[in-house]
C-alpha cells in the first residue's frame, strides 16, 4: 500500500459522533463518522507542502473550535465548527531553520510551543488575539502538557498480538466506554470494547472520493516535480495515469524534449 492510500492520524478529536484529524502521511484534513466509518475529505492546509508528513500531532477542542498544533509544520490551524472555516497562525517563520515542536502546553489563555532543540525559541500564542511571541525563559510557561493528558489504552498486549506498526506513535480516545484509534498503515478505524478481549477494524469509506482523488493527483505531481518519488510514497501506475490525463503534461516538466519514461526513471533512482 502506498503512502497516499493511507488515511490515519497521530491523534483526533471527537465532536458529536465525528472524529476530526490532520493526516499523518500527507497534508489532508478529514472527518470520520465513528459509527459507520464514513469519511469526508475536508481539504488541506494550504500554507504547508501537500506531501508533508507529520504536519500536526497534538489536537484539542476549545470554545467550539478545533486546534491542530504544529509538529513538523509551520502553522497552527483552527477549524471553526460553527461556520466550517479554517484559519491559520504562523508559528515558525519560513526563513527560520527547520525545527519540530516537541511539546504543547495549554494554559488558560495561551498556548506554548516548545521546540525539540535548545537553539530554537519557545513560542507563546494568545488564544484571544492569536498573537505569537517568543519567550526567553521556560519557567514562564504555565498550563498542562498535552502529551501528559491523554487516555491510556488498557490493553497494550492486543496491539502486540496484532503486530500493529507505529503503535507508539498514535493515541486512543475513549468515547462512551469504547476505545477508538486509526490504523497507521492503512485506512481503517480500530475499535475496542473493554472486556471483549479483541480489536475490531472498520474500513474508512470516503464519501467524496472524487474530490480526494483529484487532490491526490496534485500530490503525485508535486512529488514528481520535487523528485520525491518512491514505491512506498506513490503508486507508479497512478502517476503514469496522471501524466496521461492530468495537468502534469502541461506543467513544463517535459518541455525540454526529454522522454517521460527516462525522466520518471531518473526520479525513481533518486
Amino acid at each position: 500500500m502506498s503512502v497516499l492510500e493511507r488515511i490515519s492520524c497521530h491523534n483526533f478529536i471527537e465532536v458529536e459522533g465525528y472524529a476530526y484529524f490532520s493526516g499523518w502521511f500527507y497534508n489532508g484534513f478529514f472527518k470520520v463518522e465513528i459509527e459507520t466509518g464514513k469519511t469526508t475529505f475536508l481539504g488541506w492546509f494550504e500554507e504547508e507542502k501537500v506531501f508533508q508528513w507529520n504536519i500536526h500531532k497534538e489536537i484539542f477542542l476549545r470554545d467550539d473550535k478545533i486546534y491542530m498544533c504544529p509538529w513538523r509544520g509551520r502553522y497552527l490551524h483552527i477549524w471553526n465548527l460553527a461556520d466550517q472555516t479554517l484559519c491559520s497562525v504562523e508559528i515558525r517563520k519560513k526563513e527560520e531553520c527547520s525545527f519540530s515542536v516537541n511539546e504543547i502546553c495549554l494554559g488558560e489563555s495561551s498556548i506554548f510551543f516548545l521546540p525539540d532543540h535548545e537553539d530554537s525559541p519557545i513560542r507563546k500564542m494568545d488564544l484571544e488575539s492569536l498573537r505569537v511571541m517568543d519567550l526567553e525563559k521556560e519557567e514562564n510557561i504555565q498550563g498542562k502538557y498535552l502529551s501528559e493528558s491523554k487516555d491510556v489504552f488498557p490493553e497494550s498486549r492486543l496491539i502486540e498480538t496484532w503486530g500493529i506498526e507505529y503503535a507508539d506513535r498514535f493515541f486512543w480516545r475513549k468515547i462512551s466506554g469504547i476505545w477508538y484509534a486509526f490504523l497507521p498503515l492503512g485506512h481503517h478505524m480500530l475499535r475496542y470494547t473493554e472486556g471483549a478481549d479483541k480489536l475490531e477494524m472498520k474500513e474508512l469509506v470516503v464519501v467524496n472520493r472524487e474530490v480526494l482523488e483529484e487532490y491526490l493527483s496534485k500530490i503525485r505531481l508535486e512529488l514528481f516535480t520535487e523528485k520525491v518519488v518512491a514505491e512506498d510514497m506513490i503508486n507508479i501506475q497512478e502517476l503514469l495515469d496522471d501524466m496521461k490525463t492530468k495537468e502534469i503534461c502541461r506543467t513544463g516538466v517535459f518541455r525540454s524534449g526529454g522522454n517521460i519514461g527516462e525522466t520518471l526513471w531518473k526520479c525513481v533512482e533518486g
